[in-house]
């Protein structure tokens, strides 16, 4: 089994060097691969399950198994403009806002954003997409008394620049995290993968230049889309 596990995934492999199936392209299905091999579901499974971990392929949920283009390349550290990265690195980037709703946050929000009791804030939820596939989610909370109206803004392009053009805040510090984590049900419905799949999550909090913090963001990565590099001096 381990012999043909290797055979199906050298298999692929050579199609996707050899441009026979290029990035975004479907892969055959699971039935036929098991007939080409003469295999178990079970062992062409394993073999995409692997090649997923390594980022050549990704599925679509009820779609498919599709060749992946390379990973985006990110420096977490940083705040970054995605959609000229995204351009930058020869991609096709869109953002869509999911929600924004203005509330009473969690304890854990209020308590990140320097917030009283009584204060509330805007959680804007959006879906960050690169050549049509989804490869991130995030969650940002603004404090609501510093971004009055911010509903009202267009929030698909850069946020970063709303804040500064739009209320004058400029980025004094950043605080940054990062976790591998399993999404819940509604990230993963969102990514359109399955829930438990796993995703690096990103957990940036922003200050001003007096150390007022401004924006508390977290982002939900698909592990196998995206590759962090920074650069140390």
């Amino acid at each position: 089994m381990a012999h043909l596990y290797n055979l199906i995934c050298d298999h692929l492999n050579r199609l996707i060097q050899q441009n026979s199936l290029k990035p975004h392209d479907k892969l055959p299905s699971e039935r036929l691969l098991v007939q080409r091999f003469n295999s178990t579901r079970i062992t062409i499974r394993e073999a995409l399950f692997r090649l997923e971990a390594e980022g050549t392929i990704y599925r679509l949920k009820r779609k498919g198994w599709f060749v992946a283009p390379p990973r985006f390349v990110i420096n977490p550290t940083s705040k970054c403009d995605f959609t000229q990265m995204a351009l930058d690195q020869g991609h096709h980037p869109t953002t869509e806002v999911l929600s924004i709703l203005k509330s009473r946050p969690l304890a854990n929000v209020r308590n990140q954003l320097q917030l009283q009791n009584n204060q509330s804030v805007y959680q804007l939820k959006r879906l960050r997409r690169l050549d049509c596939r989804a490869v991130m989610m995030e969650n940002i909370f603004l404090a609501a008394n510093r971004f009055i109206d911010i509903h009202k803004q267009n929030l698909n392009g850069s946020l970063s620049a709303i804040q500064r053009q739009q209320y004058a805040i400029q980025l004094g510090k950043e605080d940054c995290r990062m976790r591998i984590l399993a999404l819940d049900q509604a990230h993963a419905a969102a990514l359109e993968v399955n829930p438990g799949s796993p995703c690096l999550q990103i957990e940036r909090l922003r200050f001003d230049h007096n150390m007022q913090a401004f924006d508390y963001n977290l982002e939900f990565w698909l592990h196998n889309a995206v590759e962090m590099q920074v650069s140390v001096r």
